[in-house]
This record gives structure tokens, sequence and C-alpha cells, in this order.
């Protein structure tokens, strides 16, 4: 969710009217996560997680985790200026499939994210380094400052008789929570911005701190992250017109699952990999020297983005296609991947499924891609212990839950049609083996 500094001011920002669709309530027989209890140790998992994983690196010291007026407001700049960012930017507006209007701006948004931050960084208003030395304040504020937001989209948009309820909290009450009357829809910015544009800030903030005791200055090896980070992060700036098409945005609702990991979980999580080159760059155990290991992983990252980019672009532009919207077909955005020409697919009453380009090769293809990446960013860290591999770990458990989730749905949804599409697409990750 948005931040604007102020819980209590932010709900006079809310205008309920265009999140007027209502969705289903959910029936206990519907439950997932294994319901209330399974949401609820998810939950403290998750808190547990990550500040475990945070000692790993900076300590048990409970002085060093608690919030400063410095991660305070840097949140508090941060998130007012991704809403000001998210309602006033340039970029194309789309009806989304709920037909509500969505302003993409997301691709401005991110130049002027880290554009704001560089002037912050060279200024000397703000040196971006303080996100990795005093990471463990900025953890633990954006973990509360999270929490906070959960709590307040829940009692707003929360009926009586679902206030007290767990798994409402958890799973979410509202599919189209909006802020600026109307003009921004918070989920949205929450997963494609308020994430992956903090992320960015981490790794950047990590590779100029190296780089100021690295004999090869930003030529360091933080800069394998860095490149990770930004192939990414423009992939999802570049692409967000998309993403008012995408499950999350039309069936996922915005409950502490999607709240909190894309607020805090997501950005403060995926810059371990960052931040444990920097912290321990002299003590790496490489298989070769860097500067040939580096370079090497760097063709095998670009080579698992490009599939992983393409293969979503594929998809994306197909069902664009199919929605006749030849102005976002006309948006190319740097860099453009190639589309499926006259692509194939299967058609019946309730919709299409591609089966041609990358998707010809594996439903999933996209995941095993991603997943792939997941494993270079830990390979980045060399091979002297298993926390860096921790993201590959989590991230491959789920987003496999998820394309489990996803294709119990499609069942449903396709019937006979998804009998049909298996067998012309029989593997789900990787061609010939899964």
């Amino acid at each position: 969710m948005i931040g604007i500094g102020a819980g209590a001011s932010l709900l006079a920002f809310v205008n309920r009217k265009p999140a007027t669709s209502k969705p289903k309530p959910n029936k206990p027989e519907d439950q997932e996560f294994g319901g209330p209890l399974g949401c609820l140790a998810v939950m403290a998992g998750s808190h547990a997680f990550m500040f475990g994983t945070a000692t790993t690196l900076f300590g048990s010291s409970l002085d060093t985790f608690l919030p400063t007026w410095k991660s305070v407001g840097f949140f508090a700049t941060y998130h007012t200026a991704s809403l000001l960012f998210a309602r006033f930017c340039p970029g194309i507006h789309v009806p989304g499939q709920a037909g509500i209007g969505y302003l993409c701006n997301g691709y401005a948004s991110f130049f002027a994210t880290m554009g704001g931050a560089a002037a912050a960084h060279y200024t000397g208003v703000f040196d971006l380094t303080t996100l990795l030395y005093e990471y463990p304040a900025v953890l633990t504020t954006g973990i509360v400052l999270s929490n906070i937001y959960c709590v307040l989209i829940h009692l707003y948009y929360a009926a009586p008789e679902q206030l007290f309820s767990i798994y409402d909290y958890f799973i979410g009450v509202v599919l189209h929570p909006r802020l600026c009357d109307g003009k921004v829809d918070i989920k949205m910015v929450a997963e494609s911005r308020l994430s992956w544009n903090l992320l960015m800030l981490c790794t950047v903030g990590s590779w100029v701190d190296l780089a100021r005791r690295h004999e090869h200055g930003f030529f360091n090896p933080v800069l394998f992250m860095l490149v990770a980070h930004t192939v990414y992060t423009n992939s999802i700036a570049k692409g967000e017109h998309f993403i008012p098409y995408s499950w999350d945005i039309t069936t996922e609702k915005f409950g502490w699952m999607l709240n909190w990991w894309n607020c805090a979980g997501v950005p403060l999580f995926y810059c371990y990999n960052s931040m444990y080159i920097a912290l321990k760059a002299d003590k790496l155990v490489l298989p070769m020297p860097e500067k040939y290991y580096y370079p090497l992983l760097t063709v095998a990252l670009l080579a698992a983005w490009r599939v992983w980019d393409e293969a979503n672009y594929q998809k994306c532009y197909f069902k664009a296609q199919m929605r006749g919207e030849n102005e976002v077909l006309k948006r190319n955005l740097f860099p453009t991947q190639r589309h499926c020409e006259n692509p194939k697919y299967i058609k019946c009453e309730v919709g299409v499924l591609l089966v041609d380009g990358w998707y010809s090769w594996g439903r999933k293809i996209h995941y095993a891609a991603d997943v792939a990446m997941a494993i270079l960013w830990g390979m980045g860290c060399g091979f002297g212990a298993i926390m860096p591999f921790m993201y590959a770990g989590f991230f491959l458990a789920m987003i496999t839950h998820r394309a489990g989730r996803d294709e119990v749905h499609c069942r449903k949804k396709y019937g006979a049609t998804w009998d049909k599409y298996l067998a012309m697409v029989p593997y789900k990750f990787i061609p010939g083996v899964w």
C-alpha cells in the first residue's frame, strides 16, 4: 500500500467509489494457506524470517534494529514521492480488466525515483549507503509501517463480520483500493513500484559503498547485482500497462499477503545478496578470479532475463491483441522484446490460451527463467555460505505454490479445454523435464 507518512491522514485521500467490485466472501471450503491458523503462522513466520535473516549480516543487537529519525524520514519521503509520482507522472491510461481505469506511469516514476535519489545522494541530503549501514533500523521501520498500512486498509474496507477474521485480514477484503479520488491504484503501485524501486535503492547504496573500498571502484562485485536488479525493475516498469490485466490485480484481494510482502518483504529481503557482497567482498569464495567469474554470471543472467522478459511480453502482447488495445501495442519502451506474429492459441467460451512462442515450450517457462535468475543471484555471492541462496529457495517454493494455485483456478475456469491445452503444452517449467 502506498504510504504518505502519516497513517491517519491517508484515509482522507481514499475514494471508495472506484473500488466498487465486490469480491466473493472467503468461504471456509475455499480457504487457502491452511485457513486462519495457517495464515497466522505465515504472518508470524514472515516476521521471524525477515529479522532472523538480517541478523546473519548485522548481528542481533536490539539497539541497531530500533527505528531512527533517519529511517522514518526516509520512508516518509520515499512513500510520499511514490504517491506524487503515481499521481502526476506522464503515462498511458488503460481500462484494466475491471474497466475502472489505470494511469500506468511506472516507467516515468522509475526514472523520477532514481533521479531524485541520485540528487539527494550527491547533494548530501541522503547518502544512499545509509540503506546498507542502517539496514536493521530501515528493516524495522519498513515492517512496522507496512503492518500499519495493512491494519488501516483492513479496517477501512472490511465489512463488520470481517473485521476480526484472520483469514480475511491475510487474504484481503478489497480488490481495487484507491487513493487521490480514484486516480492512484494502491495495489498496482505497491507491487510494481514501492517494492522494486526500494530494492533498487538498497542495491545502489551497497554498490556505492563497496566502490569506496574496492580496488576497482564502481566495477566491484555488487555491479552484478545492480545489473540484475536494474533489468528486472526496468522490465516491470516498462510493462506496467499490462499489469491491470494480471492475476494479482484482477483476482487477488489486497490483504496482508500482498500488502506487507510488497511494501516490506520483497524489497528488504531481496536486497540481501547485494548487502552480503558489499559487506563480505574480501571473503567471497569464488570458483575463479572475479574478473572472469562475474562476466560469465552476467551473460547467464542476461540470457535468463531475456527468456523471462520476452515470454512475459509475448503473453501480455497477445492478450492486448485479443482485447484490441492498439494504443498499448504501440508503446515500445526500451528494451522491447519480440512478440508472436499470427500466434497460435486455443479458444473456448471462457477465454483463450496461448500455445506459441515461449509458451509452446512450457506453461510457466517464465517462472523457470525467474528461478534461474534467483539462483544466479545466489551464485553472485560465491559459495562460502548457504544464506545467499535462501532467496532462491524461498522463491522456488513461492512460485511453485503460486503456479499450483493458478492451475487449479485454470482447470475450474477452462474445464475440458484445459485438458486439450495440457496435451499441446505438456511441460510446466522446463521443456522435456518438468
